[in-house]
This record gives structure tokens, sequence and C-alpha cells, in this order.
């Protein structure tokens, strides 16, 4: 079934309603490849404003979640690697970048969540979904030169351009590591803390990430999850609850983001790790 058998009508008669501007938005964008131009870029624009304006509890979000957070990924992918290029040319562009406030935003409050949960200042952190852009890292890397950053992601492609963009922005000395690899297959127990991006799998695949991450961590480690509060947010990404959560992890803490910003973070321990340490 269509977002809305009559979104036409709707939005002309309601021009404020936030559904109807999230249909109009995602039926757009379902006309073009989602590759970064003028059209695209205002189309995600308004759809992630109509989003952040709809009520928590709006039937739509359930219902076409899924078809909305299936268009948001690609759109990002795409929007990810034609900066990934643009950076590489020339560094110089990067602090235009779109989402580049966001993604501060989002990195500072990780980083202060995850250093309060850990206890202590990690050595070690790694990143699982890196993506094309790892801006994460870039960020990491400039709030603690001294901390050790390992970029992992399972697509090779991406892991070549995110390499590609840390070194032309941080020079290769600078630069964090990256690893070719499955969440999977990652062996947590060589990192302080491990961050799952929020694009890592849909609801199954995440919970079995985190479970494989979980089983060989430390046992004063930590696993930072990337979701979204339980707003209109979840309509763009897919919301971890940690009820939903395996049993080989606790829920330590939950970094809750600033309006603008769209991820949230859980902090999860190994089951078998000490007191709960909230």
């Amino acid at each position: 079934m269509d977002l809305d058998h009559a979104v036409g009508e709707v939005a002309r008669s309601h021009p404020l309603d936030p559904w109807a501007r999230v249909a109009e938005a995602v039926q757009a964008l379902e006309l073009t490849d989602l590759r970064p131009s003028p059209t695209v870029n205002v189309l995600f624009g308004q759809l992630v404003d109509a989003a952040l304006a709809l009520p928590a509890c709006h039937p739509q979000i359930a219902r076409h979640g899924p078809r909305v957070r299936h268009l948001c990924a690609r759109g990002e992918g795409y929007l990810e690697t034609w900066w990934a290029h643009r950076v590489i040319a020339d560094p110089e562009t990067l602090p235009s970048f779109p989402y580049l406030t966001q993604y501060e935003q989002l990195v500072r409050g990780e980083w202060t969540a995850l250093t309060g949960a850990l206890g202590r200042r990690p050595r070690h952190v790694a990143l699982v979904g890196s993506g094309p852009l790892p801006l994460t890292a870039v960020w990491w890397r400039r709030l603690a030169p001294d901390v050790q950053v390992t970029c992992i992601d399972r697509d090779p492609g991406a892991v070549g351009l995110g390499r590609r963009v840390a070194w032309s922005v941080a020079g290769r000395a600078g630069a964090p590591a990256f690893v070719h690899a499955e969440a999977g297959e990652v062996d947590s127990s060589a990192f302080d803390a491990v961050v799952l991006a929020a694009l890592v799998g849909d609801a199954a695949g995440k919970t079995a990430a985190v479970d494989a991450l979980a089983s060989r961590m430390r046992d004063d480690g930590v696993l930072a999850v990337r979701s979204v509060p339980p707003d209109g947010r979840r309509l763009l990404y897919p919301r971890v609850r940690p009820e939903d959560l395996p049993s080989s992890v606790r829920l330590v803490a939950e970094w809750t983001p600033p309006p603008e910003v769209i991820n949230s973070v859980l902090l999860l321990a190994p089951r078998a790790a000490g007191p709960d340490r909230r």
C-alpha cells in the first residue's frame, strides 16, 4: 500500500501535518536515484524535519518505518560516498559537509558517555560500520589524539575510501587503522571500547552483532550501540530497545541526544562483568 492513498489531498488540506510532509518527501525521493543533488538534498532535509515533528506514538511510524529507513540508508550511502570522493580530492571541503555539526555533537556526547561508562580514558577504540566517510574516527582523533582508533567495515570499497579520506584529512601518520571484516568476526577483546554504527544490520542483525561482540569483550570493556530515541527519529534509523538486547549484555547507561541530533547511544557491558556500574 502507498504511504498515503490520498497524500496530495491530505497535504493540501493539512499543509502542516508532519505525516503528509513525510509522505510527500518519500514519494518524491522514490522518483529519484537518491544520489546527491540539490533536489535530493532538499527532499532529505524535508523528510528529516518532518520526522522530527512526528508525535512519538504516530501509528504510521511502525507501519512504514522499514520502507523509509531503507530509503534513508541508501541515500546516506550515496551521500557518504559522494562526499568521500570530494574530501579525498580536496580536504578543505570537509567543513561544507551538510551534517557536520550534528556529527560533531553526536561524537562529543558519545565520547563523554563512553569514557564515563568505562570510568577511564580508553586507549584503543573500534568503530564497526565506519563506512566510506569515517567522520566519527576523524573527530575521535581530534578529541583524543593519543587514543588508537580502528575502523572496521564489511564493504571493502568503504574501507578503501575511508582510509583515503582519513589520510587526506589527518595524514597517514595520524590516521586510524582500517580493517575489512564482518561485525561478527571482530575480536572485541583487542579494544577498550567498541562502537556499533547505526546502520549495521536490521533489528535481528544488530542483535546478532551485539551478541558476537559481547562474547569476546574483556570484562571491563564497553560496547556502544547507536540507536534513536523513541520518537519520530525511529522513522529514520532502526531503534534498539533496551528490552530487545541479548542476555549477554547489560545496559550501563543511555546517552540521549539533543533534538537536532538523530542518534542516541546505548552503553553496554558484558553480562559477566562485575556489579552494575550505574
